[in-house]
């Protein structure tokens, strides 16, 4: 579950700079 939580954490940080 704790992967889980990485990856998500990862991808979130990825499209906050795409966004950006």
């Amino acid at each position: 579950m704790g992967l889980l939580v990485f990856i998500g954490g990862l991808c979130e940080t990825l499209a906050t700079l795409l966004l950006l």
